[in-house]
């Protein structure tokens, strides 16, 4: 039985950071989830609040860290979730936030979280080892 577009979950991606492509760097995903779901981008504010007011959203996916700039958009995602709907904090999310600025939105929302600064190393391999 096939998929049409009324029957596909509608998924809002909230891109506010306008310096930011997210479709360009995430294409692959971005095309991945159009063949499971009916995509809205939502690329400023008003936007962002008309479709969180007017779509029955199956999950929103919040791409950057501008949210943070944003308290009205952010107040009534905190309403959408608190509704019980989904949100995925994701993309440039916890690379573009100042601390403080996360550390506020998880306090508003109500999370014992805190930010926590993260280092990534690579440590070589070594094929030709021996076990001591």
């Amino acid at each position: 039985m096939s998929t049409t577009a009324s029957d596909k979950p509608h998924v809002l991606l909230v891109s506010l950071d306008t310096d930011f492509p997210f479709d360009q760097i995430y294409q692959a995903s971005v095309g991945k989830l159009k063949a499971l779901a009916t995509l809205h981008h939502a690329t400023n504010p008003a936007s962002a609040l008309q479709r969180l007011e007017h779509q029955p959203l199956q999950a929103v996916l919040v791409t950057d860290g501008a949210i943070a700039q944003h308290r009205a958009v952010f107040v009534k995602l905190l309403d959408y979730v608190r509704g019980g709907g989904t949100l995925v904090l994701m993309g440039t999310f916890s690379s573009m936030t100042r601390p403080n600025d996360m550390n506020k939105l998880f306090q508003e929302a109500g999370l014992p979280w805190t930010y926590r600064d993260c280092r990534r190393i690579n440590i070589p391999h070594y094929a030709a080892r021996t076990t001591v």
